[in-house]
């Protein structure tokens, strides 16, 4: 017994055909009758189910679309786990579409990817800390991090050196033109 929409529905989960794809390969050519409205039902590991009105291709084929909005963004990938597909006649989902497949007739497909092309598994390199913004009194300089910036006297040879973080002042010093001064914020 699955749950979709608060409706429930029964259909033989052994007669369940059981295949693998990669996300980029989920075409299926299953016999179905060509040129035909369906409504395709995914029900993910979590017992979500999403509907999406397909058409069959000439030769009866249905193939799901990963980028269609009836799914979540990257629903289907490895990692998702097992994937319950069955086509219905009806919008309520319970008029189950059976296809023949080597003599054996099945309601439904349980998916499962293989293969993820949107989803990268090398590790993420975060970039450098956020800039520093320095200003001599008139014009404001960004300073990216791990840089030097030499500040231009305006006539006077000090100036205030002041540190917010989130708005909030952390430090405030006059400083001298000529000296170097480094700032650690860790």
């Amino acid at each position: 017994m699955s749950v979709i929409c608060d409706d429930q529905f029964s259909f033989d989960c052994s007669a369940c055909y059981e295949v693998s794809r990669a996300d980029d390969d989920l075409t299926f050519n299953y016999g179905l009758s060509a040129t035909t409205q369906y409504y395709l039902w995914i029900v993910d590991n979590f017992k979500n189910s999403y509907r999406a009105l397909i058409t069959t291709d000439g030769s009866g084929a249905f193939t799901i679309d990963p980028t269609n909005a009836a799914y979540p963004t990257n629903l289907f990938n490895e990692y998702a786990g097992d994937f319950e597909v069955f086509l219905s006649n009806d919008v309520d989902g319970t008029d189950i579409v059976s296809f023949t497949l080597y003599a054996t007739s099945y309601n439904c497909i349980i998916l499962t990817i293989t293969g993820s092309s949107n989803i990268s598994c090398d590790p993420f390199t975060p970039a450098g800390c956020d800039p520093a913004y320095i200003t001599d009194g008139g014009t404001i300089v960004e300073v990216d991090s791990g840089e030097a910036y030499t500040c231009t006297p305006c006539g006077d040879t000090n100036f205030t050196m002041i540190v917010n973080v989130d708005d909030s002042e952390q430090y405030n010093q006059i400083w001298n033109t000529n000296d170097t001064n480094i700032i650690n914020i860790q």
